[in-house]
């Protein structure tokens, strides 16, 4: 390729191409002192400062030519990448381990996606929630989803006020959902400020299937407590029932009770007066089948309805309402089969024979302190049960509290619910290890703690505890291996200095649970044998 230099400009041409540096002026040439001052171009220097800004165009048309064919040449090299890419990986999916799973799996795991009650309680149902995404997903995916009977038994209404019509699960949806389910568990909680029609004609849509009703969680209102009757001899499905209310006017549902005579598989009832108002059952139902009991009444009708509910695995009994003086037949009541018993009054426990007991929960008041230890002694002597878990809620009498845990060694977990901080303190401290002393039941392996939000804690209470589960932790008398700490809604959150140190016991070793919110309710629920359910 032939090169030269111009004489005038000093500029380098290089046979047809030009490249960039050989259009600057060469430093001492004339074209590089006009560019690098201001003074005029005289009539010679205008022919050659015009000649390079030709030669300039001439490239820069070059340039964008070959930037046009070079970007075309990129658009169809980018199109053909995203095309290999998508075939790609369609080709892998091919080989994806999804598509070994077997089905029976994949609808369990489609089972985990299924929303909470809360969730569904709060946002409603909607197409885009899962079961139904699922079934727009893959052709696989919809087949397995619709043949799953489970995933599309739960039914969620909830009327309550902050709920837009709108967002409940419109009727089409419940006709689609019903006819993919074997079984329905039927979430319907009622409000007398919202629509009465609606709830009324949701109701008994709802009703036209009642065969197919396993689960049922109702709160009521007048209007729905009326059309209860009309169950009868439809629900012989029916495995749970639990019963809501929030006035006095609803609790004529316990007026009509009949409608459950019918219910030939029912096996766990809960019927929780929200306003603790009297409850008249002037009906018994299946009770000889039941497996769980929960119940807010007078004693009088607990009493007739654990006579026959003897197959009963756990029971809350909430003792309410009563005006009337124990009864003094001296009868006892035989549970063989009992394991967790929540009892509000403790003098109740004379009245039971429980050989298969293994969980005690109760109200430790002021009233009951005297005769506490020998109740409850009487009650083991008189079943020849064995002790395994005890549960205290409010503060208990420290030193009737330590006698009963002396007194009962086979107690190995103690869970504790004050119902406010006296007290809780005193009693930390006495189940706390000190050289010298004497250990207090030193066979418990677990300790744990549960504090509501009314008359919640202090960072005092937490320093304590730690210290508390330290002394045991350490001690080569005790026992123990876990401990737990949960605090409700609205409690003082665990200060930094306490956690660090139940941190500190964990990494040794100790499986310990730290819970704060909405999820240690159900957790404390369970502790004394309600029913953890969401309730707006």
């Amino acid at each position: 390729m032939n090169s030269k230099q111009c004489p005038q400009c000093g500029a380098v041409e290089k046979g047809d191409d030009i490249l960039v540096s050989d259009l600057y002026a060469p430093p001492g040439s004339r074209y590089g002192a006009l560019l690098n001052s201001n003074d005029s171009p005289l009539d010679s220097d205008v022919v050659v400062i015009e000649s390079s800004i030709s030669r300039t165009d001439a490239r820069l048309v070059s340039i964008n030519g070959e930037m046009a064919r070079l970007n075309k040449r990129l658009k169809l090299l980018e199109e053909e990448q995203l095309s290999l890419s998508i075939s790609r990986t369609q080709s892998r999916s091919i080989l994806s381990p999804l598509r070994k799973i077997p089905p029976e799996i994949l609808a369990e795991i489609f089972l985990w996606t299924l929303p909470s009650d809360k969730v569904a309680v709060e946002d409603g149902i909607h197409i885009t929630d899962s079961p139904w995404l699922l079934t727009h997903i893959r052709r696989q995916w919809k087949q397995v989803c619709i043949s799953t009977p489970s995933m599309w038994s739960l039914v969620v209404m909830a009327y309550h006020p902050k709920m837009k019509l709108s967002s409940l699960c419109p009727v089409w949806m419940l006709e689609t959902q019903i006819a993919r389910a074997r079984r329905l568990k039927i979430h319907f909680f009622g409000f007398e400020t919202t629509d009465a029609q609606s709830q009324t004609e949701m109701f008994q849509y709802l009703a036209k299937h009642a065969s197919m009703w396993e689960e049922v969680n109702l709160q009521l209102t007048p209007t729905l407590s009326a059309l209860l009757p009309d169950l009868k001899n439809r629900i012989p499905s029916l495995r749970s029932l639990w019963l809501w209310w929030e006035n006095e006017e609803s609790v004529t549902v316990a007026q009509s009770m009949d409608f459950l005579e019918s219910a030939s598989s029912l096996v766990d009832l809960a019927i929780i007066n929200n306003e603790h108002r009297r409850i008249l059952i002037t009906s018994l139902f299946p009770a000889h089948q039941l497996t769980c009991y929960e119940l807010e009444c007078p004693w009088g009708i607990h009493l007739s309805i654990l006579r026959l509910a003897r197959n009963l695995v756990e029971a809350r009994v909430w003792i309410r309402f009563d005006d009337t003086l124990w009864a003094t037949s001296g009868e006892i009541v035989e549970l063989p089969y009992l394991r967790r018993l929540y009892i509000s009054a403790i003098k109740a426990l004379e009245y039971f024979r429980v050989p298969a007991l293994e969980e005690l929960a109760f109200n430790f008041k002021p009233s009951v302190v005297p005769f506490v230890v020998g109740v409850i002694q009487s009650l083991l002597a008189r079943s020849s049960c064995t002790l395994r878990c005890l549960c205290i809620c409010s503060c208990p009498d420290v030193p009737t509290f330590i006698t009963l845990l002396q007194n009962i060694p086979s107690i190995l977990t103690l869970r504790i619910i004050p119902a406010s901080v006296v007290n809780v303190n005193t009693l930390l401290i006495g189940l706390s290890v000190f050289v010298g002393a004497t250990v207090v039941a030193p066979q418990l392996s677990c300790i744990s703690l549960g504090f509501m939000a009314e008359g919640g804690p202090t960072p005092a209470d937490y320093r304590v505890y730690a210290q508390m589960l330290a002394s045991r932790w350490t001690s080569g008398f005790c026992a123990l291996r876990s401990a737990s700490l949960l605090l409700e809604p609205g409690t003082l959150e665990c200060d930094a200095t306490s956690l660090v140190e139940l941190q500190k016991l964990r990494e040794e070793g100790l499986d310990f649970d730290y819970v704060h919110g909405e999820d240690a309710l159900p957790i404390i629920d369970r502790w004394v044998y309600s029913h953890p359910i969401y309730i707006p």
